[in-house]
């Protein structure tokens, strides 16, 4: 793993920008300075395999409002995982309730994934409180999988270096290999022994990565599918998952 490059703001940002257009892809990156960081973030194509995909119904979203108190978002699923993670489909890894938390354990690849096992609404906000278990901070959510058991042609959101970087890309539609799209370096006051809260809104319009509740990216929009919990070379544990309809 190579720790994200610490540079001064304006210079640097354009040649960020620069970086990420030549890869197509559009991002906004809100007050923070952009690092890309090695292209060998290609990122780490790892080699957990596909498994054959299957196919659930959609749900319906529940009549109430979401936690946040926007009364144009409809609460569709939240999990606290007091009791269980019913519905939820380990991919690959080692995943278990412990202590109220969703965690996964195996910290020596990549990718470890769990899937949601129904369909979320096609625009919505996905938001999970991560932390870590041991000292590497590395995983994330994983949307736009079009089907269940595959991560083919699904976008990863994660952090890697430590927890001080958070990268997006796309898992090739043809193998499965992780392709690196943008990434930014996080605040220097970023503590990544802390639980963090990742939240990811994905409309038509647009994809809005939000930590902690500050609006840190936005980049362009993903195609709809299941939404997965995801791990890299870290154990985490995952919290109050909760989906929340856009319309």
């Amino acid at each position: 793993m190579h720790s994200a490059a610490s540079l001064p703001g304006s210079n640097f940002r354009f040649a960020a920008m620069a970086a990420i257009a030549a890869v197509g892809v559009t991002v906004t990156i809100v007050d923070t300075v952009v690092d890309i960081g090695d292209a060998d973030s290609a990122f780490i194509a790892s080699s957990a395999a596909d498994e054959s995909p299957a196919t659930l119904a959609k749900s319906t979203p529940e009549a109430t409002v979401s936690a946040g108190g926007d009364a144009s978002a409809a609460l569709w699923h939240n999990d606290d995982f007091e009791t269980d993670a019913a519905g939820w489909l380990s991919m690959t890894g080692s995943w278990a309730i412990t202590a109220g938390q969703y965690t996964q354990t195996d910290s020596t690849g990549y990718d470890f994934i769990s899937q949601y096992g129904e369909l979320p609404p096609t625009e919505f906000r996905i938001s999970v409180q991560m932390t870590a278990i041991d000292s590497e901070f590395g995983g994330g959510v994983v949307l736009g999988q079009a089907a269940l058991g595959s991560r083919r042609g699904a976008t990863l959101i994660d952090f890697t270096n430590s927890g001080m970087f958070l990268r997006w890309g796309l898992y090739s539609p043809n193998t499965g290999a992780h392709e690196y799209q943008g990434g930014l370096a996080m605040p220097d006051d970023f503590d990544p022994t802390l639980p963090h809260t990742l939240t990811v809104e994905a409309s038509a319009a647009r994809t809005m990565v939000i930590v902690d509740g500050e609006r840190i990216a936005d980049f362009a929009a993903i195609v709809p599918g299941y939404v997965g919990l995801a791990t890299s070379v870290s154990s985490i544990a995952f919290d109050d998952v909760e989906i929340v309809s856009l319309w």
